[in-house]
């Protein structure tokens, strides 16, 4: 006769209820029911009673309990990897339904020199346009109304996600597959330096690119990199390539005095108008990167996406010298 397995087979062990990994979670991390009791604002036995029923329902015991002292028994630190774990996208998840669907600002991620120089000059315009909008179409007034700007700043947006952000501004050639873009102002690079820094420097044509430091930042590598490989290609080099981890590193360092970097116009056409940098070379050349709005593909809300996209639109059109 054939034994039918499916019988034989044990019924796999229900998981643990989740409302006990909050004070188990806090009794691992502070070795402690009291103080896991305080943060919780429960009292110490009823921690203690939850972590009793949380053992008894594995079968296994998490927690060695002496008499003024409390640690983990091995199986319990490795279950408290998993706490850790499931708490943090427990975390993370409810973060990013708030920004998503519980909207009182838009979020945007850039790098530093575009959240200084396009977005934190600009943060009031931005509620200022929002509120006359709201106010101006009744209907759109859940849209816009109290929305303001959050600027989140990255070292660089290469394969950062965008799960917690409503959009980014992003520098390159917009071909990428996994968001979707919106191109700002088109990109005239070229190079710049302080007034000091000019006045003991000379800078009358390409040549003298072999007697200046270069600093250069990594997140315009896009077009620098053959930039410099043409140069190089000419028998000219710079004195020295000094890699920054921003473009604001490297425009700072010019600013200062320090050396030459390559401006990104009109962006940088604040940081000339005010004196900070000037341009003695005869040399500008256009590329076909740029800054772009990106955002996720299928992004809920495509009439604030188009009311930000707008807006920015406008900030950086008003850039030109």
């Amino acid at each position: 006769m054939v034994q039918d397995m499916s019988k034989s087979k044990s019924k796999p062990q229900s998981l643990p209820s989740i409302q006990w990994l909050l004070p188990f979670e806090a009794a691992a991390r502070h070795l402690s029911f009291k103080r896991a009791a305080e943060e919780l604002h429960v009292t110490p036995p009823a921690v203690s009673q939850q972590i009793k029923s949380l053992e008894h329902h594995l079968g296994i015991t998490l927690f060695e309990r002496k008499t003024r002292a409390l640690s983990l028994t091995a199986a319990g630190a490795e279950f408290y990897k998993t706490a850790q774990r499931v708490l943090d996208v427990y975390d993370s998840g409810c973060h990013t339904l708030y920004r998503q669907f519980k909207q009182g600002a838009f979020y945007v991620a850039t790098e530093p020199y575009i959240a200084h120089t396009l977005l934190i000059p600009n943060l009031m315009s931005f509620r200022e346009l929002s509120e006359t909008t709201s106010s101006r179409d009744a209907p759109r007034n859940a849209l816009f109304a109290d929305c303001e700007l959050r600027v989140e700043t990255r070292l660089t947006m290469a394969g950062m996600s965008l799960d917690d952000m409503d959009a980014g501004i992003r520098f390159g050639r917009g071909d990428w597959d996994d968001v979707e873009v919106y191109p700002l102002a088109d990109v005239t690079m070229v190079p710049v330096g302080s007034k000091s820094y000019f006045d003991q420097h000379r800078a009358a044509g390409l040549e003298d690119f072999k007697t200046h430091c270069f600093f250069y930042p990594g997140t315009q590598k896009v077009v620098l990199e053959p930039f410099l490989e043409a140069l190089e290609k000419k028998g000219i080099a710079p004195k020295e390539v000094i890699p920054c981890e921003s473009y604001l590193d490297a425009m700072t360092a010019a600013s200062e005095g320090l050396g030459i970097t390559v401006a990104l116009l009109p962006y940088a056409n604040r940081w000339i108008n005010e004196g900070k940098l000037m341009m003695p070379f005869d040399l500008r050349w256009r590329t076909d990167a740029k800054f772009w709005v990106v955002y996720r593909k299928h992004y809920r809300d495509q009439e604030k996406m188009q009311f930000f996209c707008n807006w920015l639109s406008k900030i950086v059109d008003g850039l030109e010298v």
